[in-house]
């Protein structure tokens, strides 16, 4: 499960994951996102896995990430919110493969996204 939103005048995109989170998932969001009428590569963003348990491989984030840089879908400022080890460290090989095409952080509480983002999250995602 998950929710999709673009904000245009925030300039911020917004995914929440629940549940069981399959990289087929993560590629229908992408995918959708970037189809949206008022998306674009400029603007910054917010993953939030921590409500969702991550169902993918090593493999699948690393080739994703690679798919994600060459066809350079963001450029803005990304941040990614997780809550568990096995995210933390699967989340941290995709930062690693995308850094060089933009900025992007892990983050462990809305503040300290909000704060990197410079917008307040709470607006549109659930407390710690």
């Amino acid at each position: 499960m998950y929710k999709l939103e673009v904000h245009k005048h925030e300039k911020l995109v917004v995914a929440e994951y629940a549940s069981s989170v399959t990289m087929a998932e993560v590629i229908e969001v992408t995918q959708k996102m970037i189809t949206h009428p008022d998306y674009n590569p400029s603007l910054d963003g917010v993953s939030d896995y921590r409500n969702g348990n991550i169902l993918f491989s090593v493999q699948e984030i690393t080739a994703f990430a690679d798919e994600a840089s060459k066809n350079k879908i963001a450029a803005g400022r990304w941040c990614m919110l997780v809550s568990r080890p096995q995210e933390t460290a699967l989340l941290a090989i995709f930062k690693e493969h995308v850094k060089a095409q933009h900025p992007i952080e892990l983050f462990c509480t809305l503040k300290a996204a909000s704060e990197y983002l410079g917008k307040d999250l709470s607006k549109y995602l659930p407390l710690d």
